[in-house]
Order: structure tokens, then sequence, then C-alpha cells
């Protein structure tokens, strides 16, 4: 008889672990998935803030090569002459072909990482503009008739991304 009771238990404990699992397997499953999620999303916060950096560092770049193609720009022939390299940098010339398609101007990113990375390299960006704004007020006095890269020229600066903002944007707070 006590081996019919010791059996009857074993074969109910049996019965009643695959339950108890079941019921705690969810938590575990849940808490998993929470941790790849908050790895997924430092991931791509990761991803957003070197995306950012690259961009801000290639805007900084981007303003001292006008500003030294447009001190370069004194009358026609030196406005046809720089006009290729001036458009390419604003975004208006030539597409150049790739193996994977045409190669543009890269696009902002948008979100925190892009405003966190802006703020972080403000007096970088207010002086980069400056110089740059400096350059374009230089070439805008130039009395240049008869170009049309000239003109050209002008309305790509007029259309330069970035170029519109307001200083006081890149004030620090």
């Amino acid at each position: 008889m006590q081996r019919f009771l010791i059996l009857l238990l074993l074969i109910s404990g049996l019965l009643v672990c695959p339950v108890m699992a079941q019921d705690a397997a969810p938590a575990e499953d849940t808490a998993a998935e929470q941790g790849k999620r908050s790895k997924e999303e430092a991931a791509e916060l990761r991803e957003s803030r070197k995306e950012a950096a690259a961009y801000v560092k290639d805007e900084l770049k981007r303003n001292k090569k006008l500003a030294g193609l447009l001190k370069k720009v004194k009358d026609a022939k030196s406005a046809k002459k720089q006009a290729e390299k001036i458009l390419e940098l604003t975004g208006s010339g030539k597409t150049k072909k790739t193996a994977l398609g045409d190669a543009g101007p890269a696009k902002r990113p948008t979100g925190p990482a892009m405003d966190e990375e802006r703020k972080k390299r403000a007096r970088e960006l207010k002086t980069s503009y400056a110089k740059l704004r400096k350059q374009v007020e230089t070439f805008n006095e130039l009395e240049i008739e008869d170009c049309e890269e000239f003109n050209e020229i002008k309305s790509a600066l007029e259309k330069l991304p970035g170029f519109a903002e307001s200083e006081t944007e890149f004030d620090e707070e």
C-alpha cells in the first residue's frame, strides 16, 4: 500500500512539474525579449550617433572646401574653372555613377542623436558657417556678367542645406 501511495505521489508530481514550468517560462521569455530589445535599441542608438557624427564632420569639411573654392573665384575665367567643384560640393552638380547607382550628397540625419551632435560641435559649426557666409558675401559682391557658371554657383549657394539656418541655432545652452 505504501508503494502504491509513493507511486501515486510520484506520478502526480511528474504531472504537476510541467504545468508549473509552463507558468514560469513566459516570465523568462519576456525578460529575455526585453534584454534583446534593449540591446537592439542600444545598437540603433550607437549607429545613429555614428551617422550624426559622420554627417557633421562631413559638413565641416564641405564648408571649409567651399570657402576655399569661393576664395579662388575672382573673374569669369576662375568661376568657370571652379564651378564644377563648387556645384558638386553643394549637391547641385552632376551625380557620380558608381557600381551601386548614382552617388549624391548625403542626406541629413534627424533625431535626438543629430541634435546632440550639433550641440556638441556648435562652436565649430558656427565658425565654419561664419567663414562660409563671409566668402559668399565676397563672392556676391563680384560683378561678373555673361557667365552662366557664376549664376549657377550663386543659385546653388542659396539652396545649400544648413546655410539658411540662423546663427542662433548654434548657440550653446
